[in-house]
């Protein structure tokens, strides 16, 4: 009697666990394309009528200032005109695309990862692609 006692509830937890809807334990991952920026300068255009201009011509410079870096990054989702701060994983893989890119300004990437319910990207991948507005 007392070994059912123990197994009752891992019993239970088990048939929990088996019943329970995978999208309860794993949250889908989603991409987004939008323009990298460092938190320190989107706060100073956040509420800007146009952000998209300073955006896109924000440097590698600026961004790569230590002091902008280390308060991290931040997707700017133009068209939703939307903000999404990046996680540390995120922090660190903004930071090697911005350095290897060939560009100075207008960091357009996709990004891969999920999005929390306090609208922070946990990001699984970074790669820097080509917005339309760049193409010639």
């Amino acid at each position: 009697m007392k070994y059912v006692r123990r197994l009752a509830p891992l019993a239970i937890l088990y048939v929990a666990l088996i019943l329970a809807p995978s999208s309860a334990f794993s949250k889908a991952q989603k991409e987004w394309n939008g323009y990298l920026i460092d938190r320190m300068c989107m706060k100073a255009v956040a509420s800007s009528v146009n952000p998209l201009d300073f955006v896109y011509h924000h440097t590698k410079d600026c961004v790569l200032m230590p002091a902008c870096k280390k308060k991290g990054f931040t997707l700017y989702l133009a068209k939703e005109k939307k903000w999404l701060h990046l996680n540390k994983k995120g922090n660190e893989l903004a930071e090697k695309v911005i350095v290897k890119s060939k560009r100075n300004s207008a960091f357009y990437v996709s990004v891969k990862g999920i999005l929390t319910k306090n609208g922070v990207l946990e990001v699984d991948a970074i790669q820097e692609i080509e917005a339309k507005e760049h193409q010639k």
